[in-house]
C-alpha cells in the first residue's frame, strides 16, 4: 500500500510539472492565451480538489470498497487516451545560456 501511494504522489507530481511545461508548448508563447490557459488550468484544478474530489469519492465508497479505485483506474486510462491525441511538436532548438550563478541572480 505504502508503494502504490509512493507510486501515485511521484505520478501527481509528474503530472503537475508536465501539464505546465506542455501549455507554452501547445499556444505557442501567446502571452494572453497562456495567462488565460494557466488561469483556467489552476481554476479547474482548485474547483476539484476542494468541491468535486471529496464528494464524489465519499459516495464512490458507499457503493463499494473497489469502486472509487476502477474509476480512478478508469480516468487515468481516459487521461492518456486524451493525451495521446494532443499535437504532436518538434522540439525546438536549445538557446544559448549564461552561466547558470548569473542567470540565478
Amino acid at each position: 500500500m505504502f508503494a502504490v501511494a509512493f507510486l501515485l504522489g511521484i505520478g501527481q507530481v509528474f503530472f503537475d510539472t508536465a501539464s505546465l511545461a506542455y501549455l507554452p508548448e501547445l499556444l505557442e508563447r501567446e502571452p494572453a492565451a497562456l495567462r488565460r490557459a494557466n488561469a483556467r488550468l489552476q481554476g479547474t484544478q482548485r474547483a476539484l480538489e476542494g468541491f468535486v474530489r471529496p464528494p464524489t469519492g465519499s459516495f464512490l465508497f458507499t457503493l463499494g470498497r473497489g469502486v472509487p479505485i476502477v474509476a480512478d483506474a478508469v480516468s487515468f486510462l481516459a487521461s492518456s487516451l486524451t493525451i495521446s491525441t494532443l499535437p504532436k511538436t518538434a522540439p525546438k532548438p536549445a538557446q544559448a545560456r549564461g552561466p547558470l550563478l548569473k542567470d540565478a541572480r
